[in-house]
């Protein structure tokens, strides 16, 4: 384009050469006199022409970049069909006993939208180093993403076949994300970016199902019946476990099974409560049944998975109030108690996305049914200059108290 307007200019030039030339005659001007205005004239002409360019070339980015944003950061509740009540916008983000029950063309895909930037590792973590001495590679420094690729595309086949095994049986209401896992979807929409493993627990009435309908999926999937269940994958053979980020469980400790793994834990429900049946860190958990059930789908990565009803409750239950955001405490690639560090999670902000909980609104007013609200999600991220971009936005189904969750804390903004 560029090369065209000085094309342009210099046949204008020419053109006004000639209209001047003969000015000049008329009027008996000198000819050097009137190559100095004409080689003006053009520089003038070039300098507004480049100007009107960089400007037009300014305001077409800036739409751009305005488009993008609108297209792909404000999914609101999209519905092809939109529901006649706020019950029916409300409870189809409730977990049916199959898949196929639930309007997933009605729920935001969460496959369309828009994701940041993966945090993951360069290299597989637990990779084989050497084979003589087995010398496997250590973890990453605190705080920075354990997962490669390949581990992270592992973890999800492992959790979408762990999805589609309980769908098969009418058992999609008889699980929900826990632990870490879930923390990482109320704060992330996804994992947590330095956790290290998936936390499932399971309704321990159907425990003796599951180990064996998992055991009968062999040898592409296996089983270890342990403290916590480990659900893993054929393990990778030792003179394969390298720098090859290949979507395979790796034997990186002395027990028998591999990692990547979904941990199974089990829960018994009575008239008032849920407990998980396996203590850890020295005390059993235990929730109001009315903070779990019914239970409701969240996002975890692309793919909404079941979760408890009142998430931002249940974590303060599990977890206590606190603005820290801790590294673990456990490595589940090595099975053994690692060093741990804490920092506010307000510090991680402009580094990691984390999320905002706000009411939703349609036609300015909440949307409620009962007990159940639908809450806006923004997935955030904190630039230089102390503004947000926002990544993504969601409306899902929760409870009113989790339109005042913070985003750097569980807690409440109003404390």
């Amino acid at each position: 384009m560029l090369i065209e307007l000085f094309q342009y200019d210099s046949e204008h030039s020419a053109g006004l050469s000639n209209t001047f030339s003969v000015s000049a005659i008329h009027f008996r001007l000198s000819r050097p006199m009137m190559e100095t205005q004409i080689i003006e004239k053009s520089r003038f002409l070039i300098i507004f022409k480049l100007i009107a360019l960089f400007s037009c070339m300014a305001t077409l980015v800036f739409w751009i970049r305005q488009c993008m944003q609108t297209s792909t950061s404000l999914v609101i509740v999209p519905l092809n069909e939109q529901p006649a009540s706020d019950s029916q916008l409300v409870d189809m983000f409730l977990v049916k006993r199959f898949l196929n029950q639930t309007p997933w063309d009605r729920l935001p895909n969460l496959g369309r939208i828009r994701w940041p930037k993966s945090t993951l590792a360069p290299l597989p973590a637990g990779r084989l180093l050497s084979l003589k001495n087995k010398k496997r590679a250590q973890n990453p420094p605190l705080f920075e993403p354990i997962l490669s690729r390949g581990q992270r595309r592992l973890y999800e086949t492992l959790m979408l076949k762990f999805a589609e095994l309980m769908d098969q049986h009418g058992y999609s209401d008889r699980y929900f994300v826990t632990g870490g896992t879930l923390l990482g979807s109320h704060r992330h929409h996804d994992f947590i970016p330095w956790d290290d493993d998936v936390d499932i627990l399971v309704d321990v009435k159907i425990q003796p199902w599951l180990r064996k309908a998992w055991a009968n999926l062999a040898p592409d999937y296996r089983i270890e019946i342990a403290f916590v269940d480990k659900l893993f994958t054929e393990l990778l053979p030792l003179d394969q476990d390298n720098e090859l980020d290949v979507e395979k469980s790796r034997h990186c400790t002395g027990y028998s099974w591999g990692w990547p793994f979904l941990d199974i834990t089990y829960y018994n429900v009575n008239v008032t409560h849920v407990m998980e049946l396996r203590p850890a860190y020295g005390r059993y958990y235990w929730w109001p049944k009315d903070v779990v059930f019914p239970l409701i789908y969240r996002p975890f990565g692309p793919h909404w998975f079941p979760a408890p009803r009142n998430t931002f409750q249940f974590l303060i239950d599990s977890y206590e109030r606190t603005d820290e955001c801790f590294t673990p405490t456990y490595s589940h690639v090595f099975e053994r108690a690692i060093a741990s560090n804490h920092t506010k999670c307000q510090l991680l902000g402009s580094r990691y996305p984390f999320v905002q909980h706000r009411s939703c609104l349609l036609n300015g007013h909440p949307v409620q049914s009962e007990r159940n609200r639908l809450v806006e999600e923004r997935l955030v991220r904190r630039l230089s200059n102390d503004s947000e971009e926002v990544i993504h936005s969601l409306c899902l189904t929760s409870v009113v108290s989790n339109t005042t969750a913070d985003t750097y804390a569980l807690d409440s903004k109003n404390k």
